[in-house]
């Protein structure tokens, strides 16, 4: 059997990560690329560390070759750090969204998928990262994440 629509992935893998602050006797350094001047400095018994994500939602924006072409992804993070692609396929076409959003209701309608694999040939691993789909044709990427959606 193969893998579920849910836990397919194809294209760049990328394992997003957040700062923490932990005890300096933790076992665990910032790899030097997570280095980060723009951190506030700690004093006392203190270090940044990196983390697994926390629940809520992270948004995957990747600017093409061509600076016109925006591509959105939106995952919603489960308790336990998996990823679970959203699908936004209907909520995409950008001209509704003035149509929808509005005071009473600010935000883009995305609606939550099953965050579960009944699926027998489900590995945890499946789920553990995100991907870019065309990582060669993308110029710029950036990530947001939102306790909300």
């Amino acid at each position: 059997m193969g893998l579920c629509e849910k836990c397919q992935s194809k294209g760049l893998p990328i394992y997003p990560v957040r700062y923490a602050v932990a005890p300096k006797y933790i076992n665990a350094d910032l790899p030097s690329w997570a280095k980060n001047d723009m951190l506030p400095i700690l004093k006392g018994d203190s270090k940044y560390v990196l983390r697994t994500m926390r629940a809520g939602y992270l948004y995957v924006l990747c600017q093409y070759e061509d600076n016109i072409t925006l591509d959105i992804s939106i995952y919603k993070i489960d308790e336990n750090g998996g990823f679970w692609q959203q699908d936004i396929s209907k909520e995409q076409d950008l001209l509704r969204f003035g149509d929808i959003i509005s005071e009473e209701n600010p935000s883009i309608p995305v609606n939550d998928i099953q965050t579960t694999c009944g699926n027998s040939a489900h590995l945890s691993s499946n789920i553990a990262f995100i991907t870019l789909s065309k990582p060669e044709k993308c110029e710029k990427a950036w990530l947001a994440f939102s306790e909300h959606k």
